[in-house]
């Protein structure tokens, strides 16, 4: 693991997913594990449309 973690989350509400970084510090002390319900809070955020 580098200085950051990427984390591919799904939402609760219609099963979109959104890609998350944080820190490999923070990643390994959350101890997060699959399907478990997280709260996001971005700091920066970027939304790319799909246009099709």
């Amino acid at each position: 693991i580098g200085p950051l973690a990427q984390l591919e989350l799904e939402r609760d509400d219609n099963g979109d997913l959104v890609e998350a970084m944080i820190s490999s510090e923070r990643y390994q002390s959350l101890n997060l594990k699959v399907g478990e319900a997280l709260v996001l809070r971005p700091r920066r955020l970027h939304v790319f449309v799909n246009q099709q």
